[in-house]
C-alpha cells in the first residue's frame, strides 16, 4: 500500500501483523474494511474508477476484498505500464500482467479500483 502512495520508507497498514512490526496509518480508524482504505487513498488523490484496465496518464490501485468484506491485499499499476505490482509478505515484490493473478481466498479478489494522475 505504501508504494502506491509513494512512501517507500514505511509499511502502511491499519493493523500490525504482529507486535514486533511497526506500521503507519494516517487516520485513527484501524480496521481492514473497504471504507477505511477508500478514505486513505482518496486523501492521497485517488478516486474510484470503473476498472483496472491500463489508461495513459493514470496510475491505479486495486483493492482485493475477501469474503468477509475486508481488504486483504492492494495491487498497484504504475501509470500506463500495463502491469501490476504486489508485495507478498515482508520480502516478496512481484510483477504480474493480470490484476487478478494474485487473487485467492486469503487475499480476496480485485473488486474496487481507484486511479489518479501519474506522478
Amino acid at each position: 500500500m505504501a508504494f502506491a502512495v509513494g512512501d517507500t520508507g514505511r509499511k502502511w497498514s491499519p493493523i500490525a501483523a504482529d507486535t514486533e512490526e511497526e506500521v503507519y496509518w494516517p487516520f485513527a480508524s484501524s480496521d481492514d474494511h473497504v471504507a477505511n482504505f477508500l478514505t486513505v487513498f482518496e486523501s492521497e488523490g485517488y478516486r474510484r474508477c470503473e476498472h483496472g484496465e491500463t489508461e495513459d496518464g493514470l496510475e491505479k490501485v486495486a483493492l482485493f476484498v475477501t469474503d468477509w468484506g475486508l481488504v486483504g491485499h492492494v495491487a498497484f499499476q504504475p501509470g500506463g505500464t500495463g502491469h501490476w505490482l504486489s508485495k507478498l509478505g515482508k520480502w516478496y515484490d512481484i510483477r504480474h500482467e493480470k490484476v487478478d493473478a494474485v487473487g485467492c481466498s486469503l487475499y480476496g479478489w480485485p473488486e474496487v479500483f481507484l486511479s489518479r494522475p501519474s506522478r
